[in-house]
Order: C-alpha cells, then sequence, then structure tokens
C-alpha cells in the first residue's frame, strides 16, 4: 500500500484537534463536514472522563488546575485541546 498526504481543511472552531483525531481515527463517510459538535463534546467528554479516573497521573501539576477546574474547562467547546488530551 501506498499513502499519499492529503491536506484537509478543518473548521476554526476551537474544537480543530478534536475534528482532526475523528477524521483520522474514524474516518467518517462524509470526511471533515460529517464531524458535529456533538463528536467533538464527545471527544471532549472521553478526555475529561480519563483524567478524574486517573488523578495519579493527571495532577494539579500536570493539569495547571484541579481535576475539577480541567474538566469543566476542557468540556467547554470554545477551549483548545493539547498535549494532555493526546496523551
Amino acid at each position: 500500500l501506498k499513502y499519499e498526504p492529503r491536506r484537509v481543511a478543518v473548521p476554526g472552531d476551537n474544537s480543530c484537534m478534536f475534528s482532526s483525531l475523528i477524521y483520522l481515527l474514524d474516518c467518517p463517510t462524509f470526511g471533515i463536514a460529517g464531524i458535529s459538535r456533538e463528536h467533538t463534546m464527545h471527544l471532549r467528554l472521553m478526555c475529561a472522563s480519563l483524567v478524574m479516573s486517573n488523578p495519579k497521573k493527571f495532577t494539579e501539576a500536570v493539569l495547571g488546575r484541579s481535576i475539577d477546574k480541567y474538566t469543566q474547562w476542557i468540556t467547554n467547546k470554545d477551549r483548545w485541546g493539547g498535549y494532555i488530551e493526546l496523551t
């Protein structure tokens, strides 16, 4: 198999990393346009759940805030994701 890189425009809606991950991992039938706010929020909620279930790994020092504050922050559709969500 030969893979060719392809550039795909992702909406600049503060959930672009989540949309990109969904696009790469799930390959939605309708492409990037098939990814809704509900899809990206589901991924945000998964990240929050993982952090809450693993407080020894995701300490306040790692998160830069308490777990409660982090989960409120990451489940806000207007906030960007980053290295924590990629772990």
